[in-house]
This record gives C-alpha cells, sequence and structure tokens, in this order.
C-alpha cells in the first residue's frame, strides 16, 4: 500500500516445526519494509526492520532485502533479535548509478558470535556496509 512518494510492505509468519518425534520449535517474525521515491524518481530510499524469535535452526525465517545492483541479500533468521537495513540508490543524473547500504543484525539471545568460519564476527551483531558507483560515458 501507499501514501505519496511511499510505499509500505508488511510481512508476518508463525511457524511450528517439529521432526522425529521430537517436541515442536516454535517460531514468529514480523517485518515493515518502507520505499520512498525522490527527486521526480531518479533516487530511492529503501528501509526494512524486522523482529524475529525461532527457537531453532529448523524454524528459522527468510526474507529478501533489497540490494545494490549485482548483489542480493536473502536473510537467515532465528534466534532472537532483530535486522535492519537502509539504502538510498538511484541515478541522480544521466549516466551516473549509486548507491550505498547499511544493515545490522542484532541478537538478544546471549550469543557470543555471529556467523560462522571465515564468515564469523564476534559479538551479539553484525554490520554490512556497501557502496556502489557506475559512471557510464
Amino acid at each position: 500500500y501507499g501514501a505519496g512518494c511511499f510505499r509500505f510492505a508488511s510481512g508476518a509468519e508463525g511457524k511450528a516445526v517439529a521432526s522425529d518425534g521430537t517436541a515442536a520449535h516454535y517460531g514468529m517474525m514480523l517485518a515493515q519494509d518502507v520505499v520512498c521515491g525522490l527527486f521526480g524518481g531518479r533516487m530511492t530510499i529503501a528501509c526494512s526492520a524486522i523482529l524475529f524469535d525461532a527457537d531453532s535452526w529448523d524454524n528459522r525465517f527468510f526474507w529478501y532485502e533489497r540490494n545494490l545492483p549485482g548483489s542480493g541479500y536473502s536473510s537467515a533468521l532465528y534466534g532472537t533479535g532483530c535486522r535492519w537495513y537502509a539504502m538510498l540508490s538511484g541515478r541522480p543524473v544521466p549516466g551516473l548509478s549509486l548507491g550505498v547500504r547499511i544493515a545490522r543484525t542484532w541478537y538478544a539471545d546471549g550469543r557470543t558470535s555471529v556467523g560462522s568460519g571465515d564468515d564469523m564476527t564476534q559479538g551479539n551483531h553484525r554490520t554490512d556496509i556497501g557502496a556502489y558507483i557506475q559512471w557510464r560515458l
């Protein structure tokens, strides 16, 4: 739905997963996306906030996020926490495309690291920052 330059998308999901006769694992996710076109649609601001509570990897949630050109991201969210991102992108003048994006996932479930292997970071949060610029002659 929309109002003026703003477009909104909301999502909610609940899960109950049981396997091999074990007790069910439960989870819920709430999400809100906001997108606004600026300067006659030449620039776009996109933001999203997600709250999630999934007590196991088996009932994790996936949420697609807008990203910079040439890249994509679909969050695999489990545990308890929130994720947000903000992105500014567009073509402010003919021939120039640019974008900048920041995203953060914060966990409130007591974990002391996020990710695994070479992708692991210490702490209960992860921040991703990206930028894109293209000049066509």
